[in-house]
């Protein structure tokens, strides 16, 4: 078998043909011309790599001039012809001068009708870099420009809109410019819910809650997760005066609970807020019911390890003890604490306090006359 294969391969190359000059000059040929393309594209690679960083460089400058506030720098870099810029960047322009606060630039800028007015970065688009920066000059140029979408939220941050940032962090001259132009969803909520009223009443920022309260659009009992309220987070972070103008409102509704049936006086009550105890007896806009609950509910919370009741400072467990005994004394007799609150407010005049005296007065001997009568 093997001798057969010895005389296969010899009989192959016997009989293998020679390659003739002409064609072999014509693989050279061929070969040379391959090699010369090769050359060719790999120069044309190594040009357009030197374009592009080159590009890419003055991008970077003009990026650099843009950040810097630089208006002649950018100017100039619009105008050359050399400068390949496009929209993309123009527009990422925009946003840095809205972020650095260059209102010039801003100007300069919004004059070209092809920028991206709504470009975002890092989920923020320059009307809401603009409001998050406080800059309100900023805010009333892009707000005057049709194009800008007011309410494009940051999917980023929880889908915040420009009203939530001024809502949220206390930017009253802005919030005024946002509620004037129509085009701003005032409701509008975060993926958890939150709208900025909501947010206003959570950290408390009285100012920013009554010039919502206001404006009719406002929803004020919208809930957020877990059906929180308004009135429920200003009750449980212990803001009084924004918990005064909340139940001083007809629209607001004292007695909506949570999910697991958390009222806002229930969650006074759980923290000790006194003050806010006081402002929801005084009110009469709460049902009894919630009343007997937020009492339970105190005398629950005061004995759970959670609280750490002998833990607590002094001052502290005379504000439980001081809260809880003022429900008692209300549910004994409401009038007579109606009246201790009025006084202890302010509320009350001493004419009008002497009236209420006067009035509960005669009651009580009518039920007593009444009372004896019957015997």
């Amino acid at each position: 078998m093997s001798f057969k294969l010895v005389l296969w391969f010899f009989s192959t190359v016997k009989n293998k043909k020679k390659t003739s000059p002409k064609k072999k000059k014509k693989k050279k040929k061929k070969k040379k011309k391959k090699k010369k393309k090769k050359k060719n594209t790999k120069k044309k690679k190594k040009k357009k790599k030197k374009k592009k960083n080159m590009e890419e460089n003055n991008k970077e400058e003009f990026f650099l001039a843009c950040a810097s506030g630089k208006v002649k720098g950018v100017q100039e870099f619009l105008a050359h012809s050399e400068i390949r810029l496009e929209t993309h960047d123009k527009s990422r322009a925009l946003y840095i001068a809205c972020e650095k606060g260059w209102i010039e630039l801003v100007e300069l800028l919004l004059k070209d009708e092809k920028i991206d007015i709504n470009y975002i970065d890092r989920g923020k688009t320059p009307l809401y870099v603009a409001c998050f920066q406080k800059d309100i000059e900023i805010v009333k140029l892009l707000l005057n420009d049709k194009r800008v979408k007011v309410n494009e939220p940051n999917m980023s941050h929880n889908g915040a809109t420009p009203f939530h940032v001024v809502c949220f962090h206390n930017q009253i001259e802005i919030l005024k410019l946002l509620l004037k132009d129509k085009r701003v969803e005032v409701n509008q909520a975060k993926i958890d819910g939150a709208t900025g009223f909501l947010g206003a009443c959570q950290y408390g920022y009285t100012e920013v809650v009554k010039l919502l309260l206001n404006d009719e659009r406002i929803d004020v009992n919208k809930t957020a997760k877990e059906n929180v309220t308004p009135l429920l987070l200003a009750c449980q972070n212990g803001y009084i005066e924004v918990v005064k103008l909340l139940l001083n409102d007809k629209r607001v509704d004292p007695n909506k609970s949570t999910i697991d049936g958390t009222t806002p006086f229930r969650i006074a009550c759980e923290y000790g807020e006194i003050e806010i105890v006081e402002l929801f007896l005084i009110s009469e806009r709460i049902v009894e019911e919630s009343i007997q609950d937020g009492y339970q509910a105190m005398k629950k919370v005061m004995k759970s390890p959670q609280l750490g009741w002998d833990d607590l400072e002094d001052k502290v467990q005379n504000r439980y003890l001081t809260t809880l005994k003022l429900l008692e004394d209300y549910q004994e007799d409401k009038n007579q604490t109606k009246l201790f609150i009025g006084k202890k407010l302010g509320i009350l005049d001493k004419i009008s306090s002497d009236i209420f005296s006067l009035i509960i007065l005669i009651v009580d001997n009518y039920l007593q006359i009444s009372q004896t009568q019957i015997q």
